[in-house]
């Protein structure tokens, strides 16, 4: 249940940064600068996506079954992905700030 509770998650957490951009070009009262709210949220829930893989490869590891841990590798690679992304918005949010407040 874990491993693919983690795919979700993960998928959410790659999907909340992009998103935020989408919305933020087909609206007028939401500017790109705002979509930096979407970075914890992503960061939240890749977190939570590798803690849930970490668990069902820690639960699968004594079992016979063997499907669930091509779920758990995929949600620990998305969530590593959707980190990964907002630590990247985050240092490009930061350095935009420096520049505004520079001038």
């Amino acid at each position: 249940m874990s491993a693919w509770l983690s795919v979700v998650l993960g998928v959410l957490a790659v999907a909340a940064i992009p998103a935020a951009i989408v919305y933020s070009r087909f609206s007028d009262e939401f500017d790109l600068v705002d979509a930096a709210w979407a970075i914890p949220g992503a960061a939240a829930f890749g977190l939570l996506a590798l803690g849930l893989a970490r668990r069902a490869r820690r639960q699968l590891r004594f079992t016979l079954v063997r499907g669930r841990h091509a779920a758990a590798r995929v949600g620990r690679s998305l969530a590593i992905l959707a980190l990964c992304m907002a630590v990247t918005a985050s240092i490009s949010i930061g350095f935009y700030r420096l520049l505004v407040e520079s001038q």
